[in-house]
């Protein structure tokens, strides 16, 4: 879910949660991550490369569960999501979204 306001940290700014950890912007890179909630410097998994690839795969996603409630589970490309989101550096995060 999204917060209602940004939280801002030396190295990102959260944005929103996944579970109780943190989803947010890498200042540095403008890579998308999930920090963990305890200790929120330290990054689980890159989401996307930047705020276009991910908001991309979060359109595609919500397409794959609104075809999954309609019918049959769809197929997925993951090698093309991967490019979707960057590469296989987020590649735990998209294997993650759609598990």
């Amino acid at each position: 879910c999204f917060l209602g306001g940004y939280k801002a940290i030396d190295s990102f700014l959260f944005f929103g949660n996944i579970d109780m950890d943190f989803l947010g912007v890498d200042r540095k890179t403008k890579e998308i991550i999930l920090a963990d909630h305890d200790d929120v410097s330290f990054v689980m998994m890159k989401c996307a490369v930047d705020s276009n690839a991910f908001l991309n795969v979060l359109t595609f996603y919500a397409e794959f569960v609104i075809k999954s409630i309609q019918s049959s589970k769809p197929s997925v490309n993951f090698e093309d999501l991967y490019k979707m989101s960057g590469g296989d550096a987020y590649k735990n995060f998209i294997d993650y979204l759609f598990a």
